[in-house]
């Protein structure tokens, strides 16, 4: 994965956890995740602008919110090092959990919700090759699926779509049933991540692509 430190990668999950965080500072790999240090009250902020902004060629977008940030009631978003119940008060301010739950997707209508997945469509509109690992093209992740087909739809130069799962069958289906996605330009690979055969077969496919 080293081979692939000088190209522009957005890593867009719906997990909550740190698993993308841990691997790729396992991997030495410099990463945007939109936090900052505040050095004048030792409170670290989560900021999307941050991300979109940023020059980093790695950067993670967390659609659905993290286990450990919070927002406060004057409006900002901090992350705390354990979890914290919602309505404690946190330097005098009460925070709640930002997390978004599949029957909440009214919340992504709101920032920095909306903010993200308008990057996701950019972001999918622009790729040369896209990778879904473990992604189910479902009723529950319908609000993905539409920007998936929606960015795809405004892509000219995408070249390859990969499925990574223990069944990519039905999710390279649905994909088929985007206009203008053929066979030719879908590929599932059948098995789960971190083995070390899937990595192998994903990095060969994008280096097949990308040359």
């Amino acid at each position: 994965m080293l081979r692939f430190q000088n190209l522009n990668i957005d890593l867009f999950t719906t997990n909550y956890d740190f698993v993308l965080e841990n691997w790729l500072q396992g991997m030495s790999i410099a990463f945007e995740l939109g936090i900052e240090l505040d050095y004048r009250n030792g409170i670290t902020y989560w900021d999307f602008r941050k991300i979109a902004e940023s020059d980093s060629r790695w950067r993670i977008i967390k659609l659905h919110g993290s286990i450990d940030l919070y927002s406060t009631s004057d409006g900002r978003i901090i992350k705390l090092p354990t979890p914290t119940a919602g309505g404690s008060l946190v330097d005098g301010r009460e925070i709640h959990e930002m997390l978004i739950y599949p029957t909440q997707q009214k919340t992504m209508e709101n920032k920095p919700y909306c903010d993200m997945f308008k990057a996701l469509v950019e972001a999918i509109s622009q790729a040369k090759v896209l990778v879904f690992i473990g992604f189910n093209f479902n009723y529950n992740d319908k609000h993905i699926s539409e920007a998936v087909e929606k960015g795809i739809a405004n892509n000219r130069q995408l070249k390859k779509v990969v499925v990574v799962k223990g069944h990519p069958e039905d999710s390279v289906k649905e994909l088929l049933k985007i206009k203008g996605l053929g066979h030719k330009r879908i590929k599932g690979i059948a098995g789960l991540m971190p083995k070390r055969e899937v990595v192998s077969e994903i990095v060969t496919t994008i280096r097949e692509v990308l040359g």
